[in-house]
């Protein structure tokens, strides 16, 4: 069905005559039966049968002006309907468009959410380290062996050997002079 460009006045125009088509054999029954009639009282030609004539077409004249405005109004319902469909449509490409952050936004809650799982296992594990080395660490004569010259563990003295062990202080006096 051809709306005429959504053009208001062209598609009730369009509704008008389609609907005109269909009641202008009524019409023109209605009219063919009055003349017979007025024959008949032999009142055709007569001032009563013009009256009478005029009446009948009166009431034609009145249901084209009611078709005619039911036509308007059909056509005015017609392009509401589809200019409130194609908004919904809009709404809908819109909506359709939010998709993407949607996912976006559950991939960071869930990254962010395996991140702070990741933080307490890291946490956890340098913690359950700290405590082994601290358990192999430990001598059965206590901290007799890392008393010894400071061979065990790196000196306490200040200056800028104190970061490094004995055993690189020893090498470093005697091979790197």
């Amino acid at each position: 069905m051809d709306l005429a460009g959504a053009d208001p006045f062209e598609a009730a125009d369009m509704f008008y005559q389609q609907g005109q088509a269909l009641v202008a054999p009524e019409e023109a029954q209605l009219r063919s039966d009055a003349e017979t009639r007025l024959l008949a009282q032999g009142r055709l030609g007569s001032t009563g049968g013009q009256r009478a004539m005029g009446e009948l077409e009166k009431q034609i004249l009145m249901d084209r002006d009611r078709r005619r405005l039911g036509s308007m109004n059909q056509a005015q319902q017609l392009i509401t309907n589809l200019l409130g469909r194609e908004t919904a449509d809009l709404g809908t490409a819109v909506g359709l468009l939010d998709v993407p952050i949607q996912y976006s936004n559950v991939g960071r809650g869930i990254g962010g959410t395996l991140g702070q799982a990741a933080i307490g296992g890291l946490q956890s594990r340098a913690a359950g380290a700290a405590g082994l080395a601290g358990v192999m660490g430990a001598s059965p004569f206590g901290s007799s062996l890392s008393g010894i010259g400071g061979l065990f563990t790196s000196p306490r003295g200040s200056g800028k050997n104190s970061e490094q062990s004995l055993a690189q202080q020893t090498i470093g006096k005697y091979f790197l002079n």
